[in-house]
């Protein structure tokens, strides 16, 4: 969607998800994530920051990534990093008026409750219209954020952009 400041940190912070390298940036970055939030000397801001994961796309992708993200993050890395667990946030961005569009209504429902109980925050009719980075990389004060079309902020350590994929070269 050229959405301002995602090519900019893609393979930064920000990962397509269509690829088998992909997936090995998603998982190194998740444990780069955890990794650098048990510095002792960050905030807790920063912390917090770097274990928000947001996914952005409603479609059977992003919401199967979601669901396996939700489950790895919460069953599996909880027992390497303990004291972190509590700070995971996970956020699911549709800018669409809801996840699964061409699904039957009641098992969007359904899921959608069983994400929320999960503990998974949805922002549905609520896109990111635009990433920002913040500070200089590399400093303390550097932090990356997606605007949501409503005017909210989510500051973030990792993004997964499973929205507006165009076909790959072959398909093409």
């Amino acid at each position: 969607f050229n959405t301002p400041g995602v090519a900019e940190r893609e393979g930064k912070e920000i990962f397509f998800l269509k690829h088998l390298h992909h997936a090995r940036q998603i998982r190194n970055r998740t444990l780069e994530c955890f990794e650098r939030a048990t510095n002792p000397t960050i905030t807790d801001e920063e912390r917090r920051r770097l274990l928000s994961f947001v996914v952005v796309g409603g479609g059977p992708t992003s919401c199967e990534f979601t669901t396996e993200l939700s489950d790895f993050l919460r069953a599996d890395v909880s027992r390497w990093y303990p004291d972190l667990a509590p700070l995971v946030r996970i956020s699911l961005c549709e800018a669409g008026p809801n996840l699964l569009g061409s699904f039957d209504k009641a098992l969007v429902d359904h899921y959608a409750s069983a994400l929320r109980s999960r503990g998974v925050e949805l922002h549905v009719g609520n896109g990111v219209a635009r990433v920002e980075e913040v500070g200089a990389e590399g400093s303390a004060e550097h932090s990356t954020v997606a605007h949501l079309g409503d005017g909210s902020k989510l500051p973030f350590g990792m993004m997964v952009w499973s929205a507006g994929l165009a076909p790959v070269k072959l398909v093409e």
